[in-house]
């Protein structure tokens, strides 16, 4: 449920640290780079079980059976590569979940701040506009009419 925030972003396969995961698992000894259409594959994967925080047993194995088809690794250590890369990318969608939290945070702390100031400045108004008309009406009711002659 904590990758739940970054699984939208690796799904769209947008560029950036959710094709860094691929490129990781799929880094050959020779150099080769991967194609489009495998990282497009193994992000889909990887952002249909991030947000169950539990990469299932099928997906984990047919992952190793491409890193190990790929780079010519033995199945074990494919296993282990695609349980390192995966423990990295539950890491990354953690940290993005707390960033996101922190920053919702700081925002409601804000608006609280920002309406409990625009309360006050509109009480005051208030007053002040109330005082200025009882002042106004008063001024009305008792005003003199002073005619001055010339001397």
């Amino acid at each position: 449920a904590a990758a739940s925030v970054a699984a939208p972003a690796l799904a769209r396969g947008a560029a950036g640290t959710n094709t860094y995961y691929a490129d990781t698992l799929l880094r050959s000894p020779n150099g080769e780079a991967a194609t489009e259409a495998q990282r497009t594959e193994i992000n889909r994967l990887l952002a249909t079980d991030l947000p169950a925080g539990k990469l299932s047993a099928e997906d984990r194995g047919y992952l190793a059976q491409l890193v190990a088809r790929r780079t010519g690794m033995a199945q074990a250590d494919a296993e282990l590569r695609v349980d390192q890369v995966y423990a990295q990318a539950v890491q990354a969608a953690n940290a993005a979940k707390a960033r996101a939290t922190a920053a919702a945070e700081e925002a409601r702390k804000a608006a609280a701040h920002s309406a409990l100031w625009m309360f006050v400045a509109l009480l005051l108004g208030a007053f002040v506009a109330s005082l200025l008309a009882t002042l106004g009406g008063r001024h009305r009711d008792h005003a003199r009419v002073i005619v001055r002659t010339p001397t």
